[in-house]
């Protein structure tokens, strides 16, 4: 980017991230705040007295200030327990001065560096949701290059309910005719590639083959997760020790006084009980009730990875999972049952008692992780989530699909019908239901959905990236793209 003649400042989360930008000569930031020590020590940060919520509200055009609150590392805590608690990590008063010293922080930033674009790799914490609404409010853009639900495309998105302009100009151009694609083709070959077989997001498969925590192949296709080979299975067991050591080597770099141990800074104890929990998690997974045939008529409730960005941020009103799943369950209609089904990627990390919670609630049932999403997808009456890719996924297979939480890039398909009102739940899937058709327009609707992707997207290997930092050049020039794209 320095080559290319920008000016960088920059926000850093984490104090080894604080710590190499300092300490590398590459580089010359103008500007650098840690947010881990205004996260240590918010009451430090000058000028948070004289700041109250309603102004914070009123810059960045809020009503409330506590949704964006709703994110992982306070108002979640792994102190309590594996995989974390509801329990907030902090008091309201520690909160509500958190809150002022991140605005400060953010006023202060803008002041001194004035930036033209704001540059993320996600929209996932409370700070990036501040920074974007403070940004908006001053017509900075604040860009994030991410996953699109073509499996390998990434597409630019500029605010935490993933909002592509680039997708949905070129969407909204291919509707009125305006524009043809050259990817119309390509498009409706996707469309028949994933109907003859499903099609795995490939930041998915990457996730689950990471992260399940599972590492023999057996126990794997036991609950339908991809193999891994023996080269791998023997990388992922001997990760606990590595992390291990690595904590043992590099000390609590990334501890946080006020918060407590989290996923980047455990204390010895904390690593031996979550890698002791998670073991006994996936050893009950064979106590679980599940139904042995899907009913006649059900609606599909697909459970998401939690915490994170999708569900917490994007749709803080329903991240109590199981909670939403009663709700549903309550309001179908008929003789229509609520089927639930896990994400792999959260197998080992809830509970026992979270899934009797589930099962045990009033016309909910649980189907076995050997059950694949398409059959769910192919079989459901409707599919009802909050965010996700099984919202595209149920379009391929011409599903209705209401959608409870503000994803907006999901609500250009033909099939969504977008409802955050549980009360009035039930009167909704009867209407949608009587009146559901996908017709021939639907089908150029979401093949002209999937073209606008393609046109607008980036092919290369995000989880390589993240997780191995290969192919950032590509990166670069996708973010080049979009920069271009937002400030001309």
């Amino acid at each position: 980017m320095v080559e290319d003649g920008y000016v960088l400042s920059a926000f850093t989360l984490k104090r080894s991230t604080h710590n190499y930008f300092t300490s590398q000569n590459e580089i010359n930031f103008c500007h650098l705040i840690n947010l881990d020590e205004i996260i240590d020590s918010p009451n430090s940060v000058e000028g948070i007295d004289d700041i109250t919520l309603n102004e914070v509200c009123d810059e960045l055009s809020l009503n409330t200030i506590w949704p964006l609150f709703q994110e992982r590392l306070y108002s979640r805590n792994y102190n309590d327990k594996y995989y974390y608690s509801f329990r907030q990590n902090r008091n309201d008063v520690d909160s509500i001065n958190l809150i002022k010293a991140f605005y400060a922080s953010i006023s202060t930033f803008f002041n001194h560096c004035k930036p033209d674009v704001i540059i993320s790799p996600n929209f996932a914490t409370l700070i990036h949701a501040m920074l974007y609404h403070y940004s908006k409010s001053r017509g900075v853009p604040m860009l994030a290059i991410e996953p699109s639900f073509v499996s390998g495309i990434y597409v630019g998105n500029t605010d935490y309910s993933w909002a592509s302009p680039s997708v949905s100009s070129r969407f909204n151009q291919l509707m009125r005719g305006d524009f043809k694609s050259d990817n119309w083709d390509r498009s409706k070959a996707y469309i028949s590639r994933f109907r003859k077989s499903f099609i795995e997001p490939t930041d998915h498969v990457e996730n689950i083959t990471n992260f399940s925590g599972i590492t023999d192949d057996k126990s794997r296709q036991a609950i339908n997760l991809p193999k891994i080979g023996l080269k791998k299975s023997v990388k992922l067991r001997l990760r606990p020790l590595r992390q291990l050591l690595n904590r043992s080597y590099r000390g609590s770099e990334n501890k946080l006084k006020n918060i407590g141990d989290t996923p980047d800074s455990r204390s010895l104890k904390t690593f031996i009980r979550d890698y002791m929990v998670h073991k006994r998690n996936v050893r009950n997974l064979r106590k679980i009730e599940y139904i042995r045939e899907l009913p006649k008529q059900f609606a599909y409730l697909p459970l998401q990875v939690q915490p994170e960005q999708t569900i917490d941020i994007i749709a803080p009103w329903f991240n109590n999972q199981i909670e939403v799943a009663r709700l549903v369950a309550q309001s179908l209609p008929g003789d229509m049952s609520l089927v639930v089904k896990e994400h792999p990627a959260m197998i080992g990390k809830r509970s026992l008692s979270y899934y009797k919670k589930l099962s045990k609630s009033v016309n909910v049932s649980l189907v076995s992780s050997l059950v694949h999403n398409s059959e769910l997808l192919k079989s459901a009456t409707i599919v009802i989530a909050t965010t996700g890719t099984s919202i595209f996924e149920a379009s391929i297979y011409k599903k209705p699909v209401i959608q409870l939480g503000d994803l907006s890039i999901s609500q250009l398909l033909p099939n969504v019908f977008f409802h955050n009102n549980l009360p009035t739940l039930g009167d909704r899937i009867v209407e949608i239901l009587n009146k559901y058709c996908f017709d021939e327009n639907s089908e150029a609707m979401l093949t002209r959905f999937i073209a606008a992707i393609y046109d607008s997207g980036y092919t290369f290997d995000y989880g390589g990236a993240v997780y191995h930092g290969r192919d950032l050049v590509t990166i670069w020039e996708a973010y080049k793209g979009e920069i271009a794209r937002l400030t001309n």
